[in-house]
């Protein structure tokens, strides 16, 4: 490990040194605002979320409306988790027309299985005859493509022969999710959606997606809007919580919200959300509360309710988003011990400043070893605890790579939102970057000169002329074989060393 850390830690210690005096600044201006320091400007992050929603009296009616904005957030996540008063025993879910409007006869449901190859994820494709939105999307999973106003997914637990959605996705935006049933239960309720994307405020608001393209194995959703712009969600679910970490690439501003989230409430006892809680408190989902402060926002019910009873709570929460690069890629990137590597760490706060274990860490062919102000260690020790902060892309380390051995080398930055010295994976936000270390083989050029003859044909004779010439593991060949009868014959090879 010494070769490493002699190579890197001067660099890095630049890395730790502008954190103390970032940190520093940041304690003289902490407060009740939420302002964001850059090495060159100042900034004013703010994320909120409206009440807009209303009274009904119809439990089959989205009342609750409630839009969070915030300009520059490119990375969210969605939680769903059981409610508090659960486990619940499955009741099919039953709608409640009682106190809703006569509207006819409502329209019929067509669902078909696009997608079951795996033995653990399906995916099907509903149509609706009276969708309320003129459009389809376009649903793609691997080679197979069908038209849809709503995918359903359902995934296999874990241990299990039970396949219980986790999942809905429509046209319109809305994203619900669920997380799998406690163990003993056969199933829990849907109930609250999460908008994910640009969706203008409205009583009924929507954003029409164009094409989602699921990957079962990641597993993630591609969603592509009809006006161009793009939403990319990695999901995860297990018996505890259902979870979509959602990185914008969708326009926000003051007036259109990165995320709406979308309910019913008639009465405490009657709703899927009847409590709002963020960082300025606790109020009823339909109290007088107009603006509630982020960065984070957890909708739940407070009381039993017979509407909906397993449905989930939802946390919705703005996440820092770490990056790092080598050579200003996100890699893989190949590189032989006679280049220079460039390594830059980022870090956009997203406006949070809590206390957070901050992560450098590098697996090598060598071990796993990680940077603290002390040197690389093989401890599990974070290399500095403090405030979360705005980093701007920040060159770690420039240097020539000869001296590592070739091989593979993952290198994480990362932090963990938990402080105690200890990675706790569901507050860890990290990003990789993967280097490709081959051995170098030193340049060199020359040309053979010779004849030749066929073995089998001996009256066949002439010279040859071979000119051999390697340069940074790029090797060159070029050929020329003469004969009086039938002239000259070059050829010309061309390939990369990777070892001797």
């Amino acid at each position: 490990m010494e070769n490493l850390q002699e190579k890197i830690n001067k660099r890095i210690f630049k890395l730790a040194l502008t954190g103390i005096v970032l940190v520093l600044l940041l304690g003289g201006f902490k407060g009740e605002s939420q302002e964001v320091f850059y090495l060159d400007d100042i900034r004013l992050v703010n994320y909120w979320a409206e009440n807009r929603s209303y009274s009904t009296t119809c439990a089959e009616e989205d009342n609750v409306n409630v839009p969070i904005f915030g300009s520059q957030v490119i990375h969210f996540r969605v939680v769903a988790t059981h409610p508090t008063y659960c486990p619940c025993a499955y009741d099919g879910c039953p709608p409640d027309f009682s106190g809703c409007p006569p509207d006819g006869n409502g329209g019929t449901e067509t669902c078909t299985t696009l997608w079951d190859k795996d033995g653990i994820n399906v995916i099907e494709v509903c149509i609706l005859s009276d969708w309320w939105r003129p459009y389809s999307m376009n649903c793609v999973v691997d080679s197979e493509t069908a038209s849809c106003h709503y995918l359903r997914w359902y995934r296999k637990i874990v241990g299990e022969n039970s396949f219980p959605q986790f999942l809905v996705l429509y046209e319109d935006g809305n994203m619900r999710l669920k997380p799998h049933p406690p163990k003993g239960i056969e199933d829990v309720c849907f109930g609250n959606s999460v908008i994910i994307g640009p969706a203008v405020p409205a009583t009924r608001p929507y954003v029409d997606i164009q094409e989602v393209r699921v990957n079962p194995t990641a597993p993630s959703l591609d969603i592509t809007y009809r006006n161009g712009e793009t939403a990319h969600i990695n999901l995860s679910v297990d018996r505890s919580q259902a979870v979509g970490e959602v990185e914008i690439g969708y326009s926000t501003s003051t007036g259109i919200p990165f995320a709406t989230f979308r309910s019913m409430w008639v009465e405490d006892g009657n709703c899927d959300v009847d409590h709002i809680q963020s960082a300025d408190g606790d109020f009823p989902i339909l109290g007088s509360w107009t603006s509630l402060n982020g960065p984070w926002w957890f909708f739940y019910r407070k009381f039993w309710s017979k509407h909906n009873t397993s449905a989930p709570d939802i946390r919705i929460e703005v996440l820092p988003f770490p990056d790092i690069q080598v050579n200003g890629s996100d890699g893989p990137f190949t590189v032989t011990q006679s280049d220079t590597t460039s390594i830059t760490v980022s870090l956009d706060n997203n406006g949070q400043t809590d206390n957070a274990d901050w992560w450098l860490a590098a697996d090598t062919p060598f071990g796993l070893f990680f940077f603290t102000f002390d040197g690389w260690t093989d401890a599990w020790v974070p290399g500095y605890q403090g405030p979360l902060f705005y980093l701007d892309s920040f060159e770690v380390f420039n240097m020539p790579v000869l001296g590592l051995p070739a091989g593979t080398y993952t290198l994480y930055f990362g932090v963990d939102t938990v402080m105690d010295g200890n990675v706790t994976w569901d507050s860890v936000y990290y990003d990789t970057v993967v280097v490709n270390v081959i051995e170098h083989i030193p340049d060199f050029s020359g040309t053979w000169d010779g004849s030749w003859h066929s073995i089998w044909c001996p009256e066949y004779s002439g010279n040859v002329s071979a000119t051999i010439s390697q340069v940074s593991n790029s090797l060159s060949v070029n050929v020329t074989a003469t004969n009086t009868d039938f002239g000259t014959i070059t050829a010309n090879l061309s390939g990369f060393v990777l070892e001797r």
